[in-house]
């Protein structure tokens, strides 16, 4: 069932990105099929996005289910693609999808496909996203628009997407960076390791390091490393009997005398007394 659907007519060009149709439907049934394979359509670009169910896409690199805040892009005219609501489905797929055409959509979608996959991720209260929705709310079915105007709101969408896409990567990426990061740190802390190490590992800069961990965290890797060896000094300290000698080889210090200065400035107390004292004293970090 459409909730809106808008056809765009003005005039076309095989070079520019161009709104062909876009429309709003919900759908509940199996017999919701669109395979390229019988599709007699010239070839074009769609987006599908999910409001709320789900749906499925599949091609020649697997089979997708595509929930709420995701969306696909692909060719539905190659006869590898299809998509469909699941036969299975209790929930009805509501959706919106635009089609695009001309020899920029394609580079732009090339360019989404080959980056992050068909699957792109866009969220429900995003305002470039919900101005289309808008847009189509408060139409009417069929619009004559200056190609002009048509070839921007069909490059806007699109660059939006490229960003959006490129935001949550760089999101992604910031996050398996500081995991790896609190990993390496967690085991390099008896040998003294420091953030260079950790940068060499993971082969990024420590630049890049340093900015992606404070960003995240709120706190330097140099100081991240320090509150881990410090907490490390402590557990120890209270539940176990281990020399002062020994916890500094133990945590990399190169003498027991470093170890002792180190844990004073941060603490405020030498290992014994803090050892010794019944009420700790807190960091200085």
């Amino acid at each position: 069932m459409f909730r809106w659907l808008i056809h765009f007519k003005n005039e076309q060009s095989p070079h520019l990105a161009q709104l062909k149709m876009m429309g709003r439907e919900v759908v509940d049934s199996p017999e919701y099929y669109w395979s390229g394979s019988i599709r007699q359509h010239k070839s074009h670009i769609a987006f599908q996005y999910t409001i709320s169910g789900k749906g499925i896409l599949e091609n020649t690199k697997g089979r997708f289910e595509v929930g709420p805040n995701q969306g696909f892009i692909c060719d539905p005219t190659k006869p590898e693609v299809c998509y469909y609501y699941p036969p299975k489905a209790r929930q009805k797929w509501e959706f919106v999808w635009f089609v695009f055409i001309g020899e920029v959509a394609f580079s732009c979608a090339e360019h989404l496909i080959s980056s992050y996959g068909n699957i792109l991720t866009v969220d429900s209260d995003s305002p470039y996203l919900n101005e289309y929705l808008e847009y189509g709310d408060n139409h009417p079915r069929s619009i004559e628009l200056p190609l002009a105007d048509n070839s921007q709101m069909a490059y806007e969408l699109l660059i939006n997407l490229d960003r959006e896409q490129r935001a949550k990567n760089f999101s992604s990426t910031s996050e398996l960076i500081v995991r790896k990061t609190r990993k390496l740190v967690a085991q390099g802390i008896s040998r003294n390791i420091n953030a260079t190490e950790v940068a060499q590992q993971l082969k990024i800069t420590r630049e890049h390091l340093s900015r992606v961990f404070k960003k995240s965290t709120g706190i330097n890797i140099s100081q991240y490393i320090i509150q881990q060896k410090i907490s490390e000094a402590t557990s120890i300290l209270l539940t176990t009997s281990s020399p002062i000698h020994k916890i500094a080889e133990d945590l990399g210090f190169s003498s027991c005398s470093d170890f002792i200065q180190f844990f004073k400035k941060h603490i405020g107390k030498t290992p014994t007394e803090f050892r010794k004292s019944p009420i700790h004293g807190k960091t200085n970090l």
